[in-house]
């Protein structure tokens, strides 16, 4: 078990192991965007909660799946953006253990 624990943690796995979690990242981050702010401004009009729209569900039904729909690129796109941090710590280890 040890000598498998030392083979995994050479520099050259523990490259390549950050290389992956990286690639996976940007892969995340590309599809579900850079966490960012909300830049939203402006005045719209309103609308009532149960007015209904061409698609058939209502102002309250439509404003839960947008944000269902946010919450789920927030996660998506903050799982990526650790996922990058996570293999810039594997590679930066794999140098450290090079030296």
């Amino acid at each position: 078990m040890l000598t498998h624990f030392k083979t995994l943690s050479s520099p050259r796995n523990l490259n390549l192991i950050g290389l992956v979690f990286a690639f996976v990242g940007c892969l995340a981050l590309f599809f579900y965007g850079a966490p960012q702010p909300s830049f939203a401004r402006g005045i719209a009009i309103g609308l009532e909660p149960a007015t209904p729209l061409s698609n058939g569900q209502t102002v309250a039904e439509y404003n839960l799946s947008q944000e269902a729909l946010e919450n789920r690129y927030w996660v998506k796109s903050h799982i990526g953006f650790s996922l990058v941090a996570v293999g810039f710590g594997f590679q930066l280890a794999a140098a450290w253990r090079a030296k």
